[in-house]
């Protein structure tokens, strides 16, 4: 092969052999980006181990203090209670400012918490007053001067930049450090009159680079002058620098590059153009080239120095080539060619090395300027509350997931998962309960408060998932997810970026719509489509920080006046079928982000219930062109909506089950359906069942009813014991308004606990129906459901559920379904509810209105809120 040939095949046999190299890891631990080498996330946690060994590991230690007296003659910890392991001082420092640049980076880290204890254990505001002691006597002011000064700068300038509340907390400890060793600076590079150019510590050039980009992140005005002033009187002159007499034996700096990296700093880029060809005139040439340093014993302190120089050339001809782009492939081919020589050796396995390499790669690796990870909160609500139910819900039904118990709940946001290391996530509490009544105010202010607690808490942040269903009555309040997001946005701040996602049968409000900037809904009934809606909110939002865009332009916003339930409108059947399958195409055109169709929930009794389309975009007339297509589309549509399964009176459907052949014969007990808004313990369906004399004897028709609550019945079953008999009442404890508790005399056929809903579920046989009893409300949508309480439904002749719509697994058992029109909270005759508030005219009530207006509403920017 010929010679360019041959160094591609050399550097990607080193890659492959470091990858692999000392760990049972098959991904790379760095990569290519843009031509230049950059630290992977498995690199990191690689990296991260060496620091984590030494930060606490006293001895061996190298001391560089000076003894006034015997007051120092004591253990390095006891004058060094922050920096006293990795050998000596300043390995400490940039040990410990390599664990933070890898936690900004990478925040999902391996030993991510054990990292940040050990951190906020070292840099303690006592221990740094420590620290600040020695540099504080008049034999120490000399110390670590100027090498380790600058590390510590540098540590300070990382802690200063991590979004984070430890990053702050931190910060301010080690700042008064960090203006100690400032005022060192200022005060010892005028008494300068020659700077020290050799490759070792005291080189000058390193730690006035690290220590100007201190002064430029910190504003420290002082500083920046001085060293400014000391670059251009040591290094504005310098020509014709002879590179091919480095390296030296013991270098793990080059003094040529360290000079070059630090005047692009100084200088403007025409006159850094002209100085570097000046300086450097071999550097320009595409031929121009320099062997890695190459060590024979990586136990010797001094002879390793030359694995540090391989990573230290690299980064100086990274930062070298982006302001010089005229040989920039050039000088990234030489720099990637230093650190595959240098990146295998970090963990030699000796003290020497190991003790401080690592900080050298990652510096390297980590120069590709990425900007830090976005931080994302993550908050949310959900429940459909029927204000027709008299039953009312309080906080323990939210089962509420607090801090990070909350990415359970998103499987794309797992530990492993892409998304999950695009961000730093911070997860506050996001409930979900089942539907049921109003939510009591005392419920409603708690979870809110800890909301905002736990947000004021850990801000700030680009951005926030808000995850509701958009459903939620609360006692005492209308509109309470608009009531919530405002709340929200008074915390979190205009800038933050807010992505919704709600269920379809959500309502969004204008106090809602005015305050989110993102927003998307489920595109399917029955809701196949949840977890991918909420997975297309978080892209969404995470698209729009990365790429830099922010905020959408332009949010349409157009209320439809009609009001259906959704078993009227599911997607399994036309018109929704074809209404909302138009949606994904008309969002994905160009200039548009995303949006979607809001059917409404029709069993509360609130201005905001009503159908709405929302679109967000950048492109106005795309934006409200389509949020007026699929408006016009579900108003067109509306004399078709019908539902989902032929319907019939609960006779009428008891009727057919039984002279049908085909089983399982499905049948929707509606009106108590408790994932819509029920009380699910509404027993007048059961009472007439139990009336029937079909089912009086065991070898009657097979029935399974599910399910009715019953505490006391429940009880009485643990305490019976499968096979034992029952006699007690079950059901209408919160909602009594058709029927009375239901007496249940009966067989003891299963009993199974730990159901999150549940709790206790028991299955009690009354001649040939079998009836799920359970200590507290649960809807039954799967065959594990029944299967796991010891139920056989595919055998069953007829199974009766509190349900609208079936799931998708019923679905696909049933042999025959219809839907009954039976009493309860959200009973499926809307038309004769009492409606008192909700806006008017509004279709069905008012068939023949006259055609609203479907022109979209530009909603204002959150920016733009009072």
């Amino acid at each position: 092969m010929n010679l360019p040939d041959c160094k591609s095949f050399v550097i990607a046999l080193v890659f492959v052999l470091f990858t692999v190299r000392g760990t049972a890891q098959s991904k790379p631990q760095f990569e290519l980006v843009n031509g230049r080498y950059a630290l992977t996330a498995e690199g990191a946690a690689h990296f991260a181990e060496l620091p984590l060994r030494c930060m606490g590991k006293e001895f061996p230690y190298k001391t560089g203090v000076a003894y006034a007296d015997s007051t120092l003659a004591v253990k390095p910890k006891l004058y060094h209670p922050a920096f006293y392991g990795c050998f000596d001082w300043h390995s400490s420092v940039h040990g410990h400012w390599m664990l933070v640049r890898l936690l900004k980076l990478f925040p999902s880290l391996d030993r991510a918490q054990e990292i940040r204890s050990r951190l906020e254990e070292s840099l303690s505001a006592e221990h740094i007053k420590g620290e600040m002691a020695i540099f504080s006597s008049k034999e120490n002011e000399s110390f670590e001067r100027t090498y380790g000064w600058a590390w510590l700068l540098q540590l300070e300038n990382e802690l200063s930049t991590w979004n984070d509340p430890l990053g702050e907390k931190l910060s301010s400890n080690v700042a008064p450090l960090a203006r100690q060793l400032s005022g060192l600076f200022i005060a010892y590079l005028p008494k300068m009159n020659y700077p020290v150019r050799v490759g070792e510590h005291t080189n000058l050039a390193f730690s006035l680079r690290l220590a100007w980009d201190y002064a430029v992140q910190a504003k420290d005005e002082p500083l920046r002058q001085c060293i400014e002033q000391t670059a251009l009187r040591f290094y504005k002159k310098d020509v014709n620098y002879p590179i091919t007499w480095e390296p030296g034996g013991n270098d793990f700096l080059s003094p040529a590059l360290e000079e070059a990296d630090l005047m692009w700093r100084i200088l403007p880029d025409t006159a850094y153009h002209h100085w570097l060809r000046k300086f450097l005139p071999a550097i320009a040439v595409k031929t121009f080239n320099m062997d890695p340093g190459q060590v024979k014993d990586r136990t010797d302190g001094k002879l390793v120095h030359l694995d540090g120089l391989n990573l230290s050339r690299a980064w100086d001809l990274y930062g070298i080539a982006k302001h010089f782009p005229g040989n920039r492939a050039q000088l990234y081919a030489i720099a990637n060619r230093h650190l595959l020589e240098a990146l295998p050796n970090v963990a030699s396995g000796d003290y020497m090395g190991e003790h401080w390499l690592a900080s050298f790669a990652v510096y390297a690796l980590t120069t590709q300027e990425r900007k830090p990870l976005p931080r994302i909160a993550i908050a949310g609500l959900g429940i459909e509350s029927s204000t027709f139910s008299p039953a009312l819900t309080d906080e323990l039904a939210f089962h509420a997931k607090y801090d990070t118990v909350v990415f359970s709940t998103y499987p794309f946001l797992a530990a492993d998962s892409p998304l999950r290391k695009r961000a730093v996530w911070v997860p506050t509490i996001v409930g979900h309960a089942l539907p049921g009544g109003a939510v009591t105010q005392a419920a409603y202010q708690s979870l809110v408060n800890k909301t905002l607690d736990s947000l004021k808490a850990h801000g700030p942040y680009d951005g926030l998932y808000f995850d509701i269903h958009g459903a939620m009555s609360v006692v005492g309040l209308d509109d309470p997810e608009g009531d919530f997001i405002v709340k929200i946005r008074a915390v979190v701040g205009k800038a933050t970026i807010i992505s919704t996602s709600m269920d379809l049968h959500g309502n969004v409000s204008l106090k809602l719509a005015e305050n989110t900037d993102l927003i998307t809904d489920y595109r399917l009934a029955p809701h196949e489509d949840a977890m991918e809606t909420k997975e297309r909110a978080v892209r969404n939002l995470l698209d729009r920080i990365e790429s830099g865009k922010g905020k959408p332009a332009y949010k349409a916003w157009i209320s439809i006046p009609i009001l259906l339930p959704g078993e009227k409108t599911s997607t399994r059947i036309e018109p929704a079928k074809s209404v909302f399958k138009a949606i994904a195409p008309a969002v994905a055109r160009q200039g548009i982000v995303d949006g979607g169709i809001w059917v409404g929930y029709p069993w509360a009794d609130e201005p905001r219930n009503h159908a709405v389309v929302m679109v967000t975009g950048d492109d106005k007339d795309r934006v409200t062109h389509t949020a007026e297509q699929l408006a016009r589309s579900f108003w067109d549509a509306r004399f078709g909506y019908a539902f989902v399964a032929p319907t019939r009176t609960w006779d009428e459907c008891l009727k057919a089950a039984l002279a049908s052949s085909k089983h399982p014969f499905f049948i929707s007990d509606m009106g108590d359906n408790p994932t819509a808004g029920g009380a699910g313990d509404v027993t007048w369906t059961l009472t007439q069942l139990l009336s029937r004399p079909e089912f009086k004897s065991a070898d009657g028709p097979s029935l399974i009813y599910a399910s009715i609550p019953g505490p006391e019945l429940t009880k009485a079953a643990v305490t019976a014991g499968v096979g034992g008999h029952v006699d007690g009442y079950a059901g209408a404890k919160v909602d009594s308004r058709f029927a009375p508790p239901v007496h249940l005399v009966g067989t003891v056929e299963s009993i199974v606990s730990g159901d999150q809903d549940a709790e206790v579920e028991t299955v009690i046989r009354i001649g040939s129906i079998h009836v799920i009893v359970t200590q507290k409300r649960k809807p039954y949508h799967k065959e594990i459901d029944f299967t796991r309480l010891g139920l056989a439904p595919r055998k069953t002749d007829i199974v009766v559920v509190k349900i609208g719509y079936l799931e998708p697994e019923l679905y696909a058992m049933r042999a025959d379904w219809l839907m009954a029109l039976t009493p309860g909270g959200v009973d499926q005759d809307i038309e004769h509810l009492p409606y008192k508030r909700i806006q008017r005219p509004m279709f069905p009530f008012d068939k023949k209105m006259q055609a609203p207006d479907l022109s979209a509403k530009l909603i204002i920017s959150s920016d733009k809120l009072p």
